[in-house]
């Protein structure tokens, strides 16, 4: 049987999507001497829950677990602002962009599909859940450390934008990297 790397998320508009690309490109502008993996722009969203390598019959339910959020669940607004780090700022691996607004309600909806992956026999994520977009992985630690500062301290220019629905996706690993291809939307009530 057939396996796929699957992950669901909350998308962002195009115009949250430029607004972190056009962040990301100043940030890569100011430090271009750093090995960094930067998040290319297409690639930019909210992860809800990572599952990995799962099969068709492991996806079908995760389909319906998916679905059942989304039908619990109302388009809700969401104000990217914040930026971090992953997992400590002393040892920093991931530069993120989280939301102010919103944060409740992706943390809801993360709670809703844990649940229900755990009664479809997933096993539970470990992690505390943390809605925030990835922009990039840093692959030198020692040199980075200016760039996690300028990071933290820097303004993301606020951008708003309505969340209107859970997508599953599929991760395939190529010689370039990873590309994400979607396999199902499910619109909120």
């Amino acid at each position: 049987m057939a396996v796929k790397r699957i992950f669901i998320v909350i998308d962002l508009s195009e115009d949250a999507r430029q607004a972190a690309a056009e962040y990301i490109e100043r940030l890569r502008a100011d430090f271009t001497r750093i090995k960094v993996g930067w998040e290319h722009p297409e690639k930019l969203h909210f992860t809800i829950r990572f599952l990995g390598d799962i099969d068709e019959e492991q996806l079908d339910k995760v389909c319906s677990v998916v679905k059942t959020a989304a039908d619990q669940s109302e388009p809700f607004s969401v104000r990217i602002i914040e930026t971090g780090v992953f997992p400590h700022y002393k040892n920093p691996k991931v530069l993120w962009l989280g939301p102010k607004r919103g944060f409740d309600e992706m943390t809801a909806i993360n709670a809703r599909i844990e649940s229900g992956l755990e009664s479809a026999g997933f096993v539970p994520e470990r992690r505390k859940f943390h809605p925030h977009v990835t922009i990039a992985r840093i692959r030198d630690m020692e040199k980075s450390r200016e760039l996690v500062r300028t990071h933290r301290q820097r303004q993301f220019e606020p951008i708003v934008f309505t969340a209107a629905g859970i997508t599953i996706y599929e991760s395939k690993l190529q010689k370039t990297g990873s590309e994400y291809f979607r396999v199902r939307f499910f619109p909120f009530r």
